[in-house]
This record gives C-alpha cells, structure tokens and sequence, in this order.
C-alpha cells in the first residue's frame, strides 16, 4: 500500500465528519459488514477485556481504530476480506517482537515508535493514531492509565498491519503454529545444501570477491540453520522481514568471529543467493529480498562487535578466548563454563545445557531469554 500522507488523513476526517451526523456508529455498521473478522477483534476480544484495559482505554482503542480503518479504507484499500487467522497470526508476531519493552519499560520512547512503524511503514498514520490515544485533550474525562498506553498501542498496531498488508503476500504466519522438528531441520539442510553446490557453479557465485567465495558456503548455511530455528522456516518461506531481521539481530549475536570478513561477506553473499534462488523458482521475492541486503554492511558489523547485541553464548565465548582458553577442547571449555557459571552465581546452567530444551523455553544460560533468542544454533568460525 502506498505511504498515507498527512494531507490523506485530513481529508478523509473531513470526509468522514462531512457525510455522518454520527460518524463512528456508522463506521461500527460498515466495519462489522466489510471486516468482520476485525470488529470481532476489536469488540470481542479477551485480551482487551476489563482485566486489561478497563472501560475508557476500551472505548479510546476501538474509536483510535475505527478512524484508523476509515483512513486505509479511503486510502485504497478495496481488497479480500481480512481473516481470523492473519489477525491472531500478527497478533502474535507483535506480542514477540514488543515482548521485552511491554514487559519491561512500561513507557513510550522513540524507539517503541520505531517497532510500531514495523511491517506497515506508516509513520504518518501511526503517528496520527498514537496521538488520539497519548493525547488527550483538557476536557477529557475518562480515565487513561500511563501503563495501559502500551497495551492499547499493540493492539492498534496490529489492525493496522493487517489493514495495509497484503496477506496472499504475507500469508496468515502458519509457522507460528508449526512445532520445532528435528527431521525437518535436517530435510531443510540437506536441500541448502543441494541449492549451495549448484550455486557455487554458477554466475552469481562466480562473481563475488575473493573473501565472500571463502565465507559463501559458512554464511549460507548458518543463515539457513537460523531462519529454521528463528522463524521455522524453509527455503520456500523465507521473506525480506525475516532475513533483514536475521543478518542484523540474528547473525551478529551468534556467529563468533574475530574477523570482520565474514559479516561483510553476509550481504553480498546472501543477495547473491536470493538472485540465485528467484532465478530457480525457489524464492519467488529472491529479487526483491536481495535489493534489500544491499546497504546493511556497516550496521551488521557495528551490531557484530557490540557486546549488547551478543547472545550469552558468543559472550561466554569471547570470555574463554580472552583467558586463553582453547574453545576447541571441551575439557577445558567444561572447566572454564563452571568457572565463568559460578562467578555468575550460575552454578548448575552448565548442566541444565544437557536436558532437553524447547525454543520458547528459558534459555539454560540463565540470561533470562527464550532458548530461540538466545544459545540455540551458536555458530563457530575456525
């Protein structure tokens, strides 16, 4: 959808207040024929019960997204129905990827309006839609908790998202159901691993740097290791949000590397990959998504060598290498985990790393993490 722009929200509030003495019943009347699945989220749904929000921050929401949707709606969007399961399906992706600074800040900053323009890249309206529920105006008398704001901001978000995206593009996020499974992690590294070879004899390949021919074959298959165990996902479903999100966030935090080679290498080794992948059918945005790989070098690497942005894995790591400990012996990498553990007040983690751990479980390393976020799929450079 294209950007909506400040003048493309005035006129259609002037719009909205020219044809209705009552605009937002009548908006509730169109919404509950023309989105269903959307009035059933804003006026059905349980996490927006009194135990969340209480009467005013309910009524405040629907209102914020009923003119929301009134502004996509005279903005172009005419498309297919929006369904139940693309809604509980972002819904779900928000909840991951504002999980820390719901659980945590408890506040509004720049970079929690950075998350909400995530996905929809409509600045001008989230902005626009932020400022009906922040600011209220000196006659309002409803009750509006600081600690609600949040709350209200990812649930809004959330139509939004659903509203100017397109889900035969985006699809309705059927992996957030799927489980973690072994023997398909294993079929999707056996096809990377078929895709690689053929790469490497072909032109895309041929006309990469010396380096990034050294580190192609490292960089592809880690990068197909982590869009599995992050996002379960295989070749076919890789998407330009989730890759970005991979070699910026993913990557950086646990590929353990002293050499700056291998993370300038990622980008022009994956947009070569993607061109490869589109050109055999694999991919069908491969084009797309390799155009957006261009440009991220600096950021990956700053991201590479800031320790904040490392898992508690390639910390521990770059600990031991800094005491002098060979990482390639696990006697001596046993003895520096208790060591390092202990001085952690992280007695018995060493030995929780050896049960069974699930993805969304907490990570062993006592970081506090999801295992997914955290030491799941470390990747060593020899």
């Amino acid at each position: 959808m294209n950007l909506i722009m400040p003048d493309d929200i005035n006129m259609a509030i002037a719009d909205m207040e020219k044809k209705h003495k009552d605009p937002l019943r009548s908006l509730i009347k169109k919404l509950r024929r023309e989105e269903p699945a959307v009035y059933d989220f804003l006026f059905l749904n349980d996490d927006m019960s009194e135990s969340e929000l209480n009467q005013d921050e309910q009524e405040l929401l629907i209102t914020a997204n009923l003119i929301g949707w009134h502004i996509i709606r005279e903005n172009g969007r005419r498309g297919q129905k929006i369904s139940d399961n693309f809604l509980e399906a972002q819904l779900e992706r928000n909840f991951n990827l504002f999980e820390k600074t719901l659980t945590s800040k408890k506040k509004v900053d720049k970079h929690f309006y950075d998350l909400c323009y995530k996905f929809n890249d409509q600045p001008h309206l989230i902005n626009f839609l932020m400022g009906l529920m922040f600011n209220s105006p000196d006659n309002y008398t409803g009750n509006i908790r600081n600690e609600a704001l949040l709350t209200m901001a990812f649930h809004l978000k959330t139509t939004v998202d659903c509203l100017v995206l397109d889900e035969d593009k985006w699809g309705a996020y059927d992996k957030y159901e799927k489980q973690y499974s072994e023997k398909d992690f294993k079929v999707i590294q056996k096809a990377i691993k078929k895709y690689i070879k053929k790469f490497m004899k072909g032109p895309d390949y041929n006309g990469l740097s010396a380096d990034c021919k050294d580190h192609a074959e490292f960089i592809i298959t880690s990068f197909g290791d982590f869009m599995y165990l992050q996002y379960l996902s295989a070749t076919q479903e890789w998407n330009a949000n989730d890759t970005l999100d991979c070699c910026l966030n993913i990557m950086p935090g646990k590929i353990m590397s002293n050499d700056d080679d291998i993370f300038r290498s990622v980008a022009p080794v994956l947009a070569s990959f993607f061109n490869f992948l589109s050109d055999e059918g694999i991919v069908k945005d491969g084009r797309m998504i390799a155009g957006k790989l261009l440009g991220i070098e600096k950021k990956l690497i700053r991201n590479s060598n800031n320790p904040a942005n490392w898992s508690i894995g390639k910390t521990l790591l770059n600990e031991a290498v800094k005491a002098g400990v060979d990482i390639m012996e696990r006697k001596a990498m046993d003895e520096f985990i208790k060591s390092y553990n202990d001085s952690l007040n992280l007695k018995n983690a060493e030995n929780k790393f050896k049960e069974k751990t699930g993805r969304n479980d907490p990570c062993p390393c006592g970081s506090g993490k999801k295992y997914k976020k955290c030491c799941s799929g470390l990747k060593l450079v020899e």
